[in-house]
């Protein structure tokens, strides 16, 4: 310290010289800092409130005030569609897809007003119907897609053929026992005696019909 102060008294030019030097160069680097930021908010837009989920939230949950949160992001990075700018548009709204922290909540991921339960997860123009779980059914859960198999008993009856696949081409006793009645459809809900699924208006007759005339069994499927 003493030494500091002998040169500012031997050399003030060169002391006022160096904090110059040292004010200029903070300058610079805020004017950069500075820049930077205003390049970035002209290239991603202004920040704008929108809610997103406070944790990973499963498909079918009911959204609460734990759920969900406000977060400042830049235009560029929200997603098309409707978006709202507070949290009370989502609270009380059924998730149709699985949520992970972070992520935007807009009006296509959340039921409509009203609509709860099952029947909120439940796509336009399909049908839910329930089946009975077996020591045989894989374990599933909400979100899953399952092929549905119908299995007859031939020697009692060979069900329906308007769905049997091969009943154009062939006689009952050689017809397959086991055909899909039901593709690709969407778990709704997971419970401990019988799952229930989503099929289209057109599967719901032919699925219906082979619960009560033979037994299903659910097949796991790619997503």
């Amino acid at each position: 310290m003493r030494k500091l102060r002998y040169l500012v008294r031997r050399l003030p030019i060169l002391y006022w010289v160096g904090a110059l030097s040292l004010v200029l160069c903070t300058g610079l680097a805020m004017a950069r800092i500075v820049g930077g930021a205003q390049t970035a908010a002209a290239q991603f837009g202004t920040l704008r409130p929108v809610p997103v989920a406070s944790h990973d939230v499963p498909v079918g949950t009911s959204l609460g005030a734990s759920d969900v949160r406000i977060r400042m992001l830049p235009r560029a990075v929200i997603p098309h569609g409707d978006v709202a700018s507070s949290t009370d548009a989502v609270i009380g709204h059924v998730a149709l897809v699985p949520l992970s922290e972070g992520e935007v909540v807009t009006a296509a991921k959340v039921a409509p007003t009203g609509l709860t339960g099952i029947t909120a997860l439940l796509p336009d123009d399909a049908r839910a119907l329930a089946i009975p779980t077996t020591a045989g059914t894989p374990p599933l859960q909400r979100g899953d897609h399952v092929d549905l198999l119908a299995s007859f008993d031939l020697s009692d009856s060979p069900g329906p053929t308007t769905i049997t696949p091969s009943a154009a081409h062939s006689s009952p006793e050689t017809a397959a026992p086991t055909f899909p009645v039901a593709r690709h459809a969407t778990v709704l809900d997971v419970a401990s005696k019988a799952i229930t699924v989503a099929v289209t208006a057109d599967e719901a007759p032919r699925l219906a019909y082979a619960l009560t005339h033979g037994a299903i069994t659910l097949a796991l499927t790619a997503p």
